[in-house]
């Protein structure tokens, strides 16, 4: 559901580890444009991660489409496959999402558990 707080989708119920739930995972969704790969973005791909005990997150990170990026700012200097790349091997990402929007909706989070 919509945190209208944060505006963020947040699972409802409690974060792992804290009482009265078992221990699950947390998937963490984010998305962003990821052009020319930065320590800015490793920093904040780590922040994601650390938003729960480190071997219960799952970081998953969308990545918007050249064309989806251009429609609000200039074109991407690195292509879209590019971007994924650089995001997939960064230590903090589990999965990459591809042709990521810009809005997300629930049932785009629900695609994506």
């Amino acid at each position: 559901m919509l945190d209208p707080v944060s505006g963020l989708y947040r699972k409802v119920g409690l974060l792992p580890g804290e009482q009265g739930t078992p221990k699950r995972k947390l998937r963490v969704y984010t998305d962003m444009v990821a052009d020319m790969f930065h320590l800015g973005h490793v920093r904040y791909l780590k922040q994601c991660k650390e938003l729960g005990p480190s071997d219960t997150v799952e970081l998953v990170v969308g990545i918007h489409s050249d064309e989806t990026v251009e429609s609000y700012k200039r074109r991407p200097i690195c292509s879209m496959l590019e971007r994924i790349e650089c995001v997939s091997v960064c230590k903090y990402v589990d999965e990459v999402v591809p042709c990521a929007p810009l809005d997300v909706s629930e049932e785009y989070m629900a695609m994506h558990k």
